[in-house]
């Protein structure tokens, strides 16, 4: 057999892949990162980056089970604790997608994995195929910013459009949750067969049973009986 050329998957998160952000999304990515390791895929990594050695639109890497990554920053961000960004992170993104969708492009993905609307800019460009990842129901991600804006009837009725341009022109999704099935489903029944229910998985390397139950209840000073979480 000849030398086949692996798929090039590239992995758009709002992310710096190093956990600096808490939410689902990175937990996932690395949970499939650690099965995927295996496979012919030639797997590129694009989020951004906190520091200034890290050039926009330059190749840098990131390692993830001892798997190390090409990475490619797309913005700047500064995290502080405590304290939330004057410009929303996912404004951000989606800005960044838009201003750089040249240096995406220049990479020849053959597939690109995008995870929240914030991605929707790399949807005109139509030059891969997209694999969508649906973490609950993407109309709610709007009620919880901090702006008035962004929960007022005309931002919702306009943030919906968007969602169902997205829901229309994915070309495979995953769902994590049977809700956000149910309604998407039965949305676009049409296209039905791109939906694909996949709850969220857990690394059971790191989330597993105690192999000596009582000595871990007698170090933390726990009871021997009944349920602990």
């Amino acid at each position: 057999m000849g030398n086949k050329k692996k798929p090039r998957i590239g992995l758009v998160l709002t992310s710096d892949f190093l956990g600096t952000t808490l939410g689902g999304g990175l937990p996932t990515v690395k949970i499939f990162l650690k099965y995927a390791k295996e496979r012919l895929f030639d797997i590129w990594l694009l989020g951004w980056t906190a520091s200034k050695n890290e050039p926009i639109g330059q190749v840098s890497s990131r390692e993830i089970y001892g798997v190390r990554y090409p990475f490619i920053p797309l913005f700047y961000l500064n995290p502080e604790l405590n304290r939330r960004p004057l410009i929303p992170e996912r404004l951000r993104a989606f800005l960044s997608y838009i201003i750089r969708g040249s240096v995406i492009d220049r990479y020849q993905f053959d597939l690109l994995y995008l995870h929240a609307p914030e991605a929707l800019p790399l949807f005109f460009r139509n030059r891969q195929k997209i694999l969508y990842h649906i973490h609950g129901i993407q109309e709610g991600a709007a009620l919880y910013s901090r702006y008035s804006f962004f929960k007022s009837r005309f931002f919702l009725a306009l943030y919906k459009l968007l969602i169902n341009y997205i829901l229309q022109h994915a070309d495979e999704f995953i769902v994590i949750d049977e809700e956000s099935y149910r309604i998407y489903t039965s949305r676009f029944p049409e296209l039905k067969d791109r939906f694909h229910l996949l709850p969220t998985a857990i690394d059971i390397d790191l989330f597993r049973p105690l192999p000596n139950k009582r000595f871990f209840r007698r170090q933390y000073g726990l009871p021997q009986n009944g349920r602990i979480i």
